[in-house]
């Protein structure tokens, strides 16, 4: 049977600490994707494994996470948020252990996609749990508490591993920054244990209504606010479904996480300032343009998820099949990329990719032939839909590529110290915070040219990161210059390129639509962070090796912005 949170009233200072709770699963999870970038070199040269190490480092937690978001927020439909939050960071706390006590690279790579897998069936239980616990009322302010908490984790995190890397407390090293998860993840399991609301049955009727928003679940949870949105109290109310009853009553029970996916406007859009792990971590802004077409057509959805098998008595469907093969896929492509660059493009790399391919394929077959697939089969069908959708795997491998090779360059390159590089990265979080506070209203006026307008700064910020590598301009301020508009450029595009991508789908898909953009968006980091140290790690001369790679940046920026003339003109109206 399925599911569900059970809503039942809260004193106030108790969904505050639900709340805190959720907020220290999306920071543990925001730090681990972040700190193995600035800590890659330092991990190869005690562990070994070179650069092949350092790619794979890049690329595993992103592989697992992408793979399984989707899985884990149907599997919490299915059988309890609580309960999956919990096995998730239980998991996820382990797996850490492991990472810290790994004593070989396979070790290490394999505890990375475990850490992954488990955050994925962590981070999208959070949004429904605050659903259930707060008022529709008190939700815009709750959601708003994540952006500054997630904007520090995003510069603090690799500025942890940097200090705890040089501290080398015990005599630790690198293995501290995966420890000391141990506290952190062993104090919020013990107050998730205390504070979380128990989960509680509900019909089959209940479990279909969930569907429409279980994928959105995973995309607001993939993305938890974009910084520059700050507090959007009275947008997030209405996207929560509208005000309450004059009553002031609440249903007994929550039958979708109320206003999850409407509140994610965002997305982590400032952890790609410090990781390859773009908005997460999460670019998915759905949120007020297509909750309000969903309110709308609720009878609509309803026919529609009439029809649609959930499994045995009336049960989330989960297509683990279709997951299963779109991880053969990934896999085979990263290890395809990262084998060839490391050992030479024989027979077994190209092998890989060409499985890869197949198995994309196979998985691109599923989706239309599947009973519950992963990725509505009409959204396939949508030209605008498909186009975001090769876009957003171009544009966020571009960029967790480039920002994986900046980092690489500052320590290689530059000879900094792992703090120095960490600091190294902050204007671009400080560019991205600027141009999307600056864009945040113009995307309803300029739609898709937005897109190209983000596209075009980030490469000028290229093109002047190029200059700095080939000795043109040197100094620190230069380099320092660079990093900002190159984060000016990613700001403007974070969130603006699935606003426009769900531009003109239908409200009943805005669940299904979220949830791939989201996994889409994951797979992406975890590819270009493969496929572009790929051509770092050919030459040995830093220069040469930056200057490489930051031309393959600069033609997927170049192809993007031919790729944004088949979006949509326009983000969905976000009406008021």
């Amino acid at each position: 049977m399925s599911t569900l949170i059970r809503a039942s009233p809260a004193r106030a200072d108790r969904r505050w600490a639900v709340l805190a709770v959720i907020l220290a699963a999306a920071v543990l999870d925001l730090l681990d994707a972040t700190i193995t970038n600035v800590a890659a070199p330092t991990i190869a040269a005690d562990l070994g494994g070179g650069a092949a190490l350092i790619q794979w480092l890049g690329a595993s937690y992103a592989l697992a996470l992408g793979v399984l978001l989707v899985v884990g927020g149907r599997l919490g439909d299915r059988y309890g948020r609580r309960r999956l939050f919990l096995l998730g960071i239980t998991g996820f706390t382990l797996a850490s252990v492991a990472c810290g006590l790994a004593v070989d690279p396979g070790t290490l790579i394999g505890a990375r996609l475990v850490q992954g897998g488990f955050g994925a069936l962590m981070i999208p239980q959070g949004f429904g749990i605050l659903g259930a616990v707060f008022p529709r009322d008190q939700l815009g302010k709750a959601f708003s508490v994540f952006a500054p908490g997630l904007g520090v984790s995003s510069v603090g995190g690799p500025v942890l591993a940097g200090f705890l890397i040089e501290a080398d407390l015990g005599g630790l090293g690198w293995r501290a920054m995966f420890l000391i998860n141990i506290v952190l993840g062993g104090a919020a399991l013990l107050a998730a244990i205390r504070l979380l609301p128990a989960d509680g049955p509900r019909s089959a009727d209940a479990s279909r209504s969930a569907g429409a928003a279980r994928s959105a679940d995973v995309a607001s949870s993939a993305g938890a606010s974009r910084l520059a949105d700050g507090p959007r109290s009275a947008d997030a109310t209405r996207s929560a479904g509208g005000p309450l009853p004059a009553d002031g009553s609440r249903p007994a029970e929550v039958s979708r996480p109320t206003g999850a996916a409407d509140f994610a406007d965002s997305s982590r859009s400032s952890e790609a300032a410090c990781s390859p792990r773009t908005p997460s971590s999460g670019v998915v802004s759905i949120a007020g343009r297509v909750s309000d077409g969903r309110d709308r057509s609720e009878g609509h959805s309803a026919d529609r998820l009439q029809s649609r098998p959930e499994g045995r008595s009336g049960a989330v469907a989960v297509d683990g099949v279709g997951a299963g093969v779109l991880a053969v896929a990934m896999v085979g492509l990263l290890h395809g990329l990262i084998d060839g660059s490391a050992h030479g493009w024989t027979l077994v790399p190209i092998l890989c990719l060409a499985g890869g391919l197949v198995f994309f394929g196979l998985f691109c077959l599923r989706q239309r032939t599947a009973a519950s697939p992963l990725i509505e089969p009409s959204l396939l069908r949508n030209r605008g839909f498909t186009a975001g959708l090769v876009l957003g795997v171009v544009f966020f491998a571009a960029v967790s590529g480039l920002l994986y090779v900046l980092v690489l360059y500052m320590q290689y390159g530059l000879r900094f110290t792992p703090v120095r590089a960490a600091l190294g990265l902050a204007p671009v979080a400080v560019g991205i915070v600027i141009a999307s506070i600056a864009c945040h209203r113009l995307i309803a006026r300029l739609g898709r040219t937005l897109i190209v307008i983000g596209l075009v700064i980030g490469l000028i910020g290229t093109g002047w990161l190029l200059a700095v590598v080939r000795g043109v301009a040197d100094g620190v301020w230069p380099l320092v210059l660079a990093a900002l508009v190159i984060g000016l450029g990613m700001g403007t595009c974070f969130g603006t390129v699935y606003d426009v991508t769900v531009g003109d789908i239908d409200p009943h898909e805005a669940g299904s639509a979220s949830g791939a953009l989201a996994a889409t968006q994951q797979l992406a980091n975890a590819i270009g962070a493969a496929a572009v140290t790929t051509v770092y790690f050919r030459t040995g001369d830093q220069a040469q090796a930056a200057t490489g790679s930051l031309l393959v940046v600069v033609a997927a920026t170049i192809a993007c912005c031919g790729l944004v003339w088949l979006l949509p003109r326009k983000a969905q109206p976000h009406h008021g």
